[in-house]
């Protein structure tokens, strides 16, 4: 499998690293324009499983685009070798939509696949992970009738033949 791939970041050209492992996705700072919104982050270091020590210096939402992929990310900006470390799962399908997806998807071409995981990808907070079934005790519903008025009806004369 490829973990290189090329892309751009904030309309940047970039080379992206697809690190399987990692949470937290990482952009060198030379990518970054002086015009870019960033937050500062002070005395923040990241540690590589090599034991090596980056300091972190802003974090900034980035346009991230793969391919036919486009999404908005938020990244750590820091002085790092590689242009880019991107989450594996920031392109992937969440996991517990990927039932729905694969049964849902099955008599779709190969395009309209990929608009519905892009579909799955945008709106993935709105799905639950877990659905607590059943759970009704949480809400009450109170109709307070005690010193109301009847309701004023008139009368209706039917006519039986």
């Amino acid at each position: 499998m490829n973990f290189c791939f090329e892309g751009e970041v904030n309309n940047k050209r970039c080379n992206f690293r697809i690190d399987t492992g990692s949470d937290i996705s990482i952009l060198n700072d030379d990518l970054v324009g002086s015009d870019d919104f960033k937050v500062k982050i002070n005395n923040c270091n990241l540690k590589y499983p090599t034991g090596e020590k980056v300091a972190i210096d802003y974090k900034m939402h980035t346009t991230v685009r793969l391919g036919n992929y486009l999404i908005e990310i938020p990244m750590l900006v820091a002085k790092i070798n590689d242009d880019c470390i991107l989450v594996e799962e920031s392109f992937n399908i969440p996991s517990n939509l990927r039932s729905l997806f694969e049964k849902d998807s099955k008599h779709l071409n190969q395009s309209q696949k990929e608009l519905f995981a892009k579909f799955f990808i945008e709106f993935r907070e709105i799905f639950a992970e877990e659905i607590v079934a059943g759970n009704c005790e949480i809400g009450e519903h109170v109709i307070n009738i005690k010193d109301s008025l009847p309701i004023k009806q008139f009368f209706v004369e039917f006519l039986l033949i």
